[in-house]
């Protein structure tokens, strides 16, 4: 149980503790910074808790091997999360790999992350963009069929599949945009947990549950004042102080700390069986796979410099990641600004840097401010990315 965890030793053991004494809360939240393991440490959760047996990690029951899979009925995904990093990622691994076994079960994994949140269960049928897209889901299962772990397939193929479901992917993730959790949803899960005919348990995962509106989240008040016994609630959140006080109250608090560099080597080793540079993070692995990682990294550095080099007034950095952007799509302004935090928190470690002014703990803290503040911009309000990345910057400089 919970083998494929990497670091977080004392809240794995509680969790762990309490799911084999059957203490597990009915509703809780996993707070972490991002690629700390939430959604990786909730899923291996869903499968202790449906396990038919004692959820050992080699279990091989029929609960188990369908949320290995991700294709167990009683475990739904739902929110938003960036899905292309590691699908490109892990279909990269797979045709280097030449197909291993692992390998076709990592990227198998993180396609069904994205076909999961079209679940029957909550997706709205008559929806025309829902339309839309169900016949390119299907034409995904059968190509995730061709590659099963099982089966033998040749490289040529493989590849030849790996591109296909990469750019079926990349059509659903542009014509339906996946921003959070819609009231509409909430109540088709809600009368989802209340029906029986299923005897397993029910686990629900709600992915960035901060950015639920005020009717969704009204709407999980409800439910969650009343738990049918056998569902559990898990929300992930890299921003829990963003949870709603009266939301946050109701749930068991499990804190995922941001990983050593030990420990993000071991995640790279042990999972993915890649050997990482001296200094490169899982933030860095999931991204280098993209075209644009090597430059976006690079403009993460320049406008960090720009911003406390007081001589300028604008930094050209903004204008080109308006041109990255227009060539990758919105999810490199996500990687931008995460490889910002990235720098900022290694530069709050350099002792001499912080000393070189007065007040640079405050600019830091107000640099991380304005960053998470621009990914709510981007996420929720849908503002221009190149405004968010001006707005970041005259903000920081007005406030030195």
């Amino acid at each position: 149980m919970f083998e494929n965890i990497i670091g977080h030793n004392s809240t794995i053991k509680q969790i762990k503790d309490e799911i084999l004494e059957d203490r597990f809360p009915g509703s809780s939240v996993i707070t972490g910074p991002v690629y700390s393991g939430k959604q990786t440490l909730a899923l291996e959760i869903a499968r202790s808790l449906t396990c038919s047996r004692k959820g050992d990690w080699g279990c091989m029951c029929e609960s188990c091997r369908l949320q290995r899979t991700l294709l167990h009925p009683s475990t739904l995904l739902a929110g938003f999360d960036r899905f292309l990093p590691e699908i490109i990622m892990t279909g990269g691994i797979m045709v280097k790999k030449k197909g291993e076994m692992f390998s076709r079960f990592l990227f198998i994994r993180a396609v069904r992350k994205l076909i999961k949140r079209f679940d029957p269960v909550f997706s709205d049928n008559n929806d025309p963009k829902i339309k839309k897209i169900i016949p390119i889901i299907r034409e995904l299962e059968e190509a995730l069929q061709t590659i099963e772990p099982e089966g033998e397939i040749k490289l040529e193929l493989l590849t030849e599949k790996s591109s296909e479901i990469i750019e079926k992917c990349e059509k659903i993730i542009k014509d339906i945009n996946i921003s959070g959790v819609t009231v509409d949803q909430i109540r088709k899960i809600t009368f989802w947990v209340h029906t029986t005919g299923y005897r397993e348990k029910k686990v629900i995962i709600i992915e960035n549950c901060e950015k639920m509106n005020e009717s969704s989240r009204n709407a999980v008040l409800k439910v969650l004042e009343e738990p049918p016994e056998g569902v559990y609630f898990i929300f992930l959140t890299a921003r829990y102080g963003e949870i709603i006080p009266t939301i946050r109250s109701r749930l068991r608090k499990y804190e995922l700390k941001e990983r050593n560099l030990q420990e993000s080597r071991d995640v790279i080793e042990k999972i993915f069986r890649e050997k990482p540079g001296i200094e490169f993070s899982i933030h860095d692995f999931f991204n280098s796979w993209t075209k644009e990682h090597d430059l976006i990294k690079k403009s993460a550095k320049e406008f960090i410099t720009d911003l406390f080099d007081i001589n300028k007034e604008s930094s050209p950095v903004v204008y080109e990641m308006k041109k990255i952007i227009k060539s990758s799509g919105r999810d490199a302004l996500q990687v931008f600004l995460e490889s910002v935090l990235e720098y900022s928190r290694m530069l709050i470690k350099n002792k001499e840097f912080m000393e070189s002014s007065p007040d640079m703990q405050r600019r830091m803290k107000k640099l991380s401010e304005l960053v998470n503040t621009g990914f709510k911009n981007n996420e929720i309000l849908n503002i221009n990315p190149e405004l968010v990345i001006e707005n970041i910057f005259f903000r920081m400089r007005n406030s030195i």
